[in-house]
Parts: structure tokens; C-alpha cells; sequence
């Protein structure tokens, strides 16, 4: 489906954006990270990099989880859940 959606959308990063939060949901983190490194080199988005903080997370790679939570806080500012994550894996 995504291969013949995306091609008619002029700017698909909102929708893989969209698909990364569903394979996520799905724990499919793999498919979730493939989608977010795509966006991340792309363009800066909000919620981008907790994203990807969260599939790492599901991977079980905490301290890089804890590195893309800082750089979605420096990025994009207050954002309380990010502060929670940054403050549970801080004192873990």
C-alpha cells in the first residue's frame, strides 16, 4: 500500500511519519527505524527523534534511546513526555 500511496502525496513525511507510529504500535520497531532514519536525514521534524528514541527502547538500546530523547528536547523544546523518558532512563 505504501509503495502506491506515497508517490500521489508531495510532502510524505507527515505519512511515514504516520506508518513509523503504526509499526511501532505493532512492535515492528526494525520497520519503525527504517522509516524514521529516512526522515531524520531528510528533514528535522517534532517527533521524529522520540520516535526513534521509542523503537530503540523496544530494541532494548537504552543509552541510544536516551541520546535521540535529548535530541528531540534540544530540537523541538518542551515536550513532557520527552522530559519523562530523559528522567526514567537518566536514573536507571
Amino acid at each position: 500500500m505504501e509503495q502506491k500511496a506515497l508517490p500521489l502525496i508531495p510532502d510524505k513525511i507527515p505519512c511515514r511519519l504516520a506508518l513509523a507510529d503504526i509499526e511501532l504500535r505493532q512492535n515492528d520497531y526494525k520497520s519503525a527505524m527504517n522509516l524514521l532514519r529516512g526522515i531524520i536525514a531528510e528533514k528535522p521534524v517534532a517527533n521524529a527523534h522520540r520516535m526513534m528514541g521509542d523503537a530503540l527502547l523496544l530494541a532494548g538500546s537504552k543509552q541510544d534511546a536516551l541520546k535521540e530523547y535529548r535530541t528531540e528536547y534540544e530540537m523541538h523544546g518542551n515536550n513532557p513526555a520527552v522530559q519523562e523518558k530523559i528522567g526514567l532512563l537518566n536514573y536507571e
